[in-house]
């Protein structure tokens, strides 16, 4: 049985590991020391690594497990990262145990962001830093139209589709959905929940992507409060509302 195991790391980082029988692939391991304890702990080697792109805190790993696992292949984007044996490119398959990921490059937190799509049995999606819960990542790169369009394309997904993002940001990002979406029932219901959960020091990533489609406001752009909080409009392009939504989140 494939299982997917979720990592804390650092202050507020999910490192992703799957597992099946005595093997393990990593998904952006960016503490070593936490993927080798848990390998180490469960008696299992090393076989494959997932980058989404090259931020240290995703990647600042990958360095001392090759040499733990010196024929670990990694695959990732070509631009910056370290360790890269296997470079990706949009529409490539990667097989992971029974598992069939789709590379997504989904430009707008940094340019060569990718992120791996799997539709059977389960759909879920490793997204890195994209897409958060009820949030997404800063524009570090590239254009706000590239960073919506990404969005987009992930929001075309299935909706039962479990988003594995790589951060704990969810209560934060709850707080400025509460601001912008004040008499949205479901964001008030899911940060009552996240709250508590949070209380008890439990994890709230992953989560189902249509939940996001009806608390996350960077997927709802066109919402009546999003858009009369900042005065955007209609006839303002999708790109332009983005834009203005991630920088109201940024002085948040």
């Amino acid at each position: 049985m494939i299982n997917i195991v979720r990592l804390p790391a650092f202050e507020d980082n999910y490192l992703w590991i799957i597992r099946h029988g005595s093997e393990a692939w990593a998904i952006d391991p960016g503490d070593a020391d936490v993927v080798s304890a848990y390998l180490d702990e469960h008696h299992l080697a090393l076989v494959g690594i997932l980058l989404t792109h090259r931020h240290p805190d995703h990647t600042g790993g990958v360095e001392s497990l090759l040499q733990e696992f010196p024929h670990t292949p990694v695959w990732g984007s070509t631009i910056g990262l370290c360790g890269i044996s296997n470079p990706v490119v949009e529409g490539q398959i990667i097989d992971v145990f029974d598992m069939r990921f789709e590379v997504m490059h989904l430009p707008g937190h940094v340019d060569d962001h990718v992120a791996y799509y799997c539709a059977y049995p389960d759909p879920l999606l490793f997204c890195g830093d994209i897409l958060f819960m009820a949030g997404c990542g800063r524009n570090m790169e590239g254009t706000a139209g590239a960073f919506q369009t990404s969005l987009a394309r992930i929001s075309a997904l299935p909706p039962e589709t479990l988003i594995y993002c790589a951060h704990e940001y969810t209560l934060d990002n709850l707080k400025f959905a509460r601001h912008l979406m004040p008499n949205n029932q479901a964001v008030a219901d899911r940060f009552a929940r996240v709250t508590e959960a949070r209380a008890r020091d439990e994890a709230t990533v992953p989560g189902a992507l249509e939940i996001e489609f009806h608390t996350n406001p960077f997927l709802r752009l066109d919402d009546a409060e999003v858009m009369s909080s900042l005065s955007l409009t209609h006839s303002m392009s999708p790109a332009t509302r983005f834009r203005a939504v991630r920088l109201a989140k940024d002085k948040f």
